[in-house]
């Protein structure tokens, strides 16, 4: 409780970059927020031609700073 998990992602045509994250309005200042167990679906349009990705997660303590999120797995389904 009073804690957040939040997510970005860039997409790159190459390994270099340039590597912009983004949530799900297009724009770095906004992150996706799924609850636990809950699958997220990013917005094809934003991410479409592309062939890198790379993702960024924030994780967010209680606001006393004694109670921190967990993430144990991440995966990653890609269908074209």
């Amino acid at each position: 409780p009073g804690t957040a998990v939040r997510f970005q992602f860039a997409m790159a045509n190459a390994t270099s970059g340039p590597w912009n994250f983004i949530g799900p309005d297009g724009t770095g200042n906004t992150y996706y927020a799924p609850a636990q167990g809950v699958t997220l679906r990013l917005d094809y349009t934003l991410h479409n031609n592309r062939r890198y990705f790379r993702y960024r997660a924030t994780l967010v303590s209680d606001q006393a700073g004694t109670v921190s999120p967990r993430v144990d797995d991440i995966i990653v389904n890609w269908s074209p």
